[in-house]
């Protein structure tokens, strides 16, 4: 066979396989967008939930919010120092027996200490209750929390359920980072760590949503 058919064919055989390629990227890329968009509305629905909505003593203290929209994978962004919001790792949960929220609700974690992130970022998973103290969050602007006036605990667990918020407890609960998301979104060789400390991972459009939303929740909020 003549060399230029060869490579007629070869440029032909490249192009198939990347029309091939395309559509299952554009299916993953669109799903990883569905899950930004979700979380991004389950915090403003948050915020715009009256009495059922995440105290301000709690969100003043936030140096992390993760959220699990309607199922097991979500996604978590940092405070940083400039009280800004990190670009999200997306992340996934497994739910504890202890667990006391329904599979199909809509999760919010809220970490008041930063530490239980470091976990994560080294690519180990992270047991709730274990590895990271965590309660029911209070609720409301005037919520009772004399149980831990210092708000002490490292993270708070809130879910919503038929379209209401409470606080859930999420004890035995397994986070850990979901690397082929990260990957789509972010590129090759993306670390949890390199993501959340800025380290060459920047935010994108397809993950904006969620820092906005976090943004307006906690506009007037700062790092304490």
């Amino acid at each position: 066979m003549p060399r230029n058919t060869l490579k007629k064919w070869a440029v032909l055989a490249v192009l198939l396989l990347a029309g091939m390629m395309l559509p299952a990227y554009a299916v993953q890329t669109s799903a990883a967008s569905e899950r930004v968009n979700a979380a991004a509305t389950v915090l403003q629905d948050m915020g715009a939930a009256g009495e059922n909505r995440i105290p301000e003593e709690v969100l003043q203290r936030a140096q992390a919010v993760a959220v699990f929209p309607n199922g097991a994978k979500g996604l978590v962004s940092e405070r940083l120092a400039d009280g800004h919001w990190s670009a999200p790792v997306f992340i996934q949960i497994r739910r504890g027996t202890d667990a006391t929220v329904e599979q199909a609700a809509d999760v919010v974690l809220v970490f008041t200490n930063a530490d239980a992130l470091r976990t994560l970022e080294e690519g180990t998973e992270l047991k709730l209750g274990v590895d990271a103290s965590i309660l029911a969050g209070p609720m409301g602007p005037a919520a009772d929390i004399t149980a831990d006036s210092k708000l002490t605990t490292a993270i708070y667990a809130y879910a919503r359920s038929k379209s209401v918020f409470s606080g859930v407890a999420m004890d035995g609960a397994v986070l850990d980072v979901d690397r082929e998301a990260d990957t789509r979104v972010y590129g090759a060789d993306v670390t949890a760590k390199k993501i959340i400390l800025g380290e060459t991972i920047m935010a994108n459009s397809t993950v904006k949503p969620f820092i906005d939303a976090l943004e307006r929740i906690t506009a007037k909020k700062k790092v304490t």
